[in-house]
């Protein structure tokens, strides 16, 4: 954006049709598992979409979403605690509705993923509207074909991972087109390819509607505006609002925004305005949103959670509290979280931020290199560092299309070494891999709070047979007619469990590499359970 030596040529159309390319080819290996990716961190995100749609507004109420609560119901002399899927589901006989009539039911709870507005009775997204209000033409337009899509919840979580899908690939579309800025063609689509299939953007941000997908969708438009396109103050403009739309979406992106736009107050001042204008919308209705709902421009819903929950989860109060180098250490090398184990080809963006800093014509490229590393560390200082239950490095998978440009300086070296390349590619191949098997066996469950015993209760005996793994379970249910009554889990969320992180044995890529027919099996009924009981 700002005015280098010899302004860059906007991409011709043999370009454009690589980047259109790109796009198919990744949208439709981002749904060939025929899957979508159960996880509540994406609720709130389809559900405000609805919201909107249905009711005009930004908000959740008990009496619109029973499923984002636990409710107490009065039986008698005590009382018991449920987690209903809607107003239909039936108890002690009669429907949730009738309970609710009759004076019996009260919310105990909301569900971690929502936080309590100001507003009385009212709840928001603890992630904010951004990822929401990215996909409501999306879902107006399958409310449009399908109907009311809260009665038909296949098509709404369908729906949910092709609108992902459909950001994700669009993200690596846009970054070819930088890319093209800083390598050859064959480097540009060979470096887009290990991001769309070797990063979290496959297993991770394409199969569900996180906060991921809009967020480096909005990034990889602003970047190509920031590097690509030839200066004046339409790009500046649209740069600013990109990035100001995926900190609406992810408030860490804030971090891009400031970089960029301190860079151009330094070296291209009749761009600053523009940029700041472009940013201006986005930015103020976030800082209006979380006013109104929590009574500052400046508190999001996940610190207000992570300030409640971060005590009980780490046994250290403060949502920062994490020891950086912890931290850090975790994001990069954990055998079941590091950003280098899951896609070790982005330990090359070290030594092309060193060549950004070292080479004159690599300038614009150095504020996002510092907006990424702030970020890391950001991240890195986090009490819930490893994302919960998530497949790799879930919390950073947003920096992995910086990364990936990071690393395009360095290919000019790589492509004129056959030995470089050789290894380069092995590199991207593993991190292709082990994509892969997130894509198709991730779970949720199945490595992140692993079982480490069943308690099975047969015929005729008085205590229940503890044994150590599924498949004998399922033995003694099948041949001794008994039934499964316990499982013992090993759930890195729990402060006893969490050395599994670092555990080189019990690593997750191992896991899933090894199980990956029966983690494919218990993906598919997992999404069968996610689709007949939404208030799981």
């Amino acid at each position: 954006m700002v005015a280098p030596p010899n302004p860059p040529s906007r991409p011709g159309r043999s370009h454009l049709a690589w980047a259109l390319a790109v796009f198919l080819f990744l949208f439709v290996a981002y749904n060939l598992n025929g899957d979508f990716l159960p996880g509540n961190d994406a609720k709130p995100n389809v559900y405000l979409a609805l919201s909107v749609l249905d009711d005009g507004d930004l908000t959740f109420t008990p009496a619109e979403m029973p499923f984002m609560f636990a409710w107490e119901v009065s039986r008698g002399s005590g009382a018991a605690t449920i987690y209903p899927g809607s107003w239909e589901d039936r108890f002690d006989g009669a429907t949730l509705s009738e309970l609710r009539d009759d004076g019996r039911l009260r919310v105990v709870s909301e569900k971690y993923y929502i936080v309590p507005s100001r507003r009385e009775g009212r709840y928001v997204p603890m992630y904010g509207p951004g990822a929401g209000l990215t996909a409501l033409p999306g879902f107006a337009v399958a409310r449009m074909l399908f109907g009311d899509l809260g009665d038909r919840p296949a098509v709404l979580w369908y729906t949910a991972k092709v609108i992902a899908s459909i950001l994700v690939a669009a993200s690596a579309a846009f970054l070819f087109l930088t890319l093209h800025e800083y390598t050859t063609r064959g480097g540009a689509t060979l470096l887009t390819l290990a991001y769309g299939l070797g990063t979290g953007a496959w297993s991770t941000s394409s199969q569900t509607l996180w906060q991921h997908g809009p967020d480096v969708f909005f990034l990889s438009v602003g970047t190509y505006l920031f590097v690509r396109c030839r200066p004046g103050r339409a790009a500046a403009f649209g740069c600013g609002l990109a990035y100001a739309c995926a900190t609406l979406c992810r408030p860490d992106s804030a971090l891009v925004v400031v970089a960029a736009g301190a860079y151009l107050l330094l070296a291209s001042r009749r761009l600053v305005l523009p940029f700041v204008l472009g940013s201006a919308g986005p930015l103020v209705m976030l800082a209006a949103f979380n006013l109104r709902h929590f009574g500052s421009p400046f508190r999001f819903g996940q610190t207000v959670r992570g300030l409640a929950e971060a005590a009980a989860i780490t046994g250290t109060p403060g949502a920062w509290s994490t020891p950086l180098a912890e931290g850090l250490a975790g994001h990069l090398v954990s055998p079941s979280r590091g950003l280098w184990v899951f896609s070790p080809y982005l330990a090359l963006a070290v030594w092309g931020m060193v060549l950004i800093w070292r080479r004159p014509s690599l300038v614009k490229l150095r504020p996002l290199t510092v907006a990424a590393v702030a970020s890391l560390l950001l991240s890195s200082k986090w009490y819930y560092w490893w994302g919960g239950w998530s497949f790799g490095y879930r919390l950073i998978v947003d920096l992995t299309l910086l990364l990936t440009l990071f690393v395009a300086p360095t290919m000019s070296i790589i492509l004129r070494r056959a030995w470089m390349l050789a290894g380069f590619t092995i590199l991207v191949a593993w991190s292709v891999a082990v994509q892969f098997v997130g894509a198709f066996a991730y779970d949720l469950m199945d490595w992140n709070a692993r079982p480490a015993e069943y308690a099975v209760q047969l015929p005729g005996r008085s205590e229940p047979e503890i044994v150590p793994d599924r498949a004998a379970a399922e033995r003694l249910v099948q041949d001794l007619d008994g039934r499964i009554v316990g499982v013992t889990r090993l759930d890195v969320n729990a402060p006893e469990h969490r050395d599994r992180l670092w555990s080189v044995e019990d690593n997750q890529i191992a896991h899933y590499v090894g199980n990956f027919g029966a983690a494919r099996r218990a993906k598919r009924a997992m999404m069968q359970r996610w689709l007949d009981h939404p208030g799981l």
